[in-house]
């Protein structure tokens, strides 16, 4: 996880940089067993201390990905299509 920052120059000075955070990009992998307590962990701290900050607009988009060494069952090509 991450802070990015965007350096802005103080008036009058040309050379010092002031750091100011912009946004925050985070991912966390975990296996499929333990995916749900890490996901309710992520809300309970992480996405509970960015809120804090009233400016502050979050989105929370979970991203899960499957490898299928010898391919998809038909089942699982069947439920993740509707």
């Amino acid at each position: 996880m991450r802070i990015i920052d965007a350096g802005k120059k103080l008036a009058g000075t040309g050379t010092a940089m002031v750091s100011e955070a912009r946004s925050f990009q985070g991912s966390v992998k975990a296996n499929a067993i333990l995916a749900k307590s890490k996901l309710n962990t992520i809300a309970e701290e992480v996405i509970v201390l960015l809120d804090s900050d009233h400016n502050a607009t979050i989105w929370f988009t979970p991203d899960i990905a499957a490898d299928f060494p010898n391919g998809a069952s038909d089942t699982i090509k069947l439920q993740t299509r509707q």
